[in-house]
């Protein structure tokens, strides 16, 4: 059987447990904020699928029978603080109350780690890929198809670790360039046509 590219929030309920799982192994250090138990974090994560105004909303996922390959959410970078926005607020609808506070504590300090999306580029938000398909080049086609649906973008752009030197190298071979950040844990990554 051959695996399908689907929209997240067309997906069963299952699936999006899959999903949800992959997205937080793609961002670990942000979803790590969230002062809930890994099941709740997942359903948080799980919630934002369906929701059109966060972030997560247009997250597609490469399927094959019942299991979820790898997944990516992409969107035009003018779109990114309204979309942060989004998140926070259906996280903090759905976060026990007393915990909401340190929430927007460590969300604000997490902020300032990360810069600015490239301007005007087709922006990466996440992208990951299940354990068993790495160096399977199923990056490589979810990259593909984040520049299909980029198409008419003359600038994508993306923020990756800079400690994850694995990705660095696979955006790198991917025609990106790295601009390094002074005093941020994140680089922007950026690729022009």
């Amino acid at each position: 059987m051959t695996s399908s590219l689907k929209v997240c929030s067309l997906l069963s309920h299952d699936l999006n447990h899959q999903t949800s799982k992959l997205i937080y192994k793609a961002l670990p250090t942000f979803y790590d904020l969230l002062p809930v138990s890994e099941d709740e974090r997942a359903n948080l994560i799980e919630s934002q699928l369906s929701s059109e105004s966060t972030e997560l909303s247009n997250t597609k996922a490469f399927i094959k029978k019942d299991k979820i390959l790898g997944v990516f959410t992409a969107f035009p970078s003018k779109q990114l603080k309204a979309l942060q926005m989004g998140s926070a607020i259906n996280f903090l609808k759905n976060l026990p109350p007393d915990s909401k506070n340190d929430y927007l504590k460590d969300l604000k300090k997490y902020s300032t780690k990360v810069g600015e999306a490239p301007e005007n580029s087709y922006y990466l938000s996440r992208i990951s890929v299940a354990e068993k398909e790495m160096g399977a080049d199923l990056a490589s086609s979810l990259l593909e198809q984040f520049f299909l649906d980029g198409k008419g973008f003359d600038l994508f752009g993306l923020h990756v670790h800079k400690e994850n030197h694995r990705a660095i190298r696979f955006f790198q071979k991917s025609g990106f360039k790295r601009s390094e950040s002074p005093g941020e844990e994140f680089n922007i990554m950026i690729r022009q046509t």
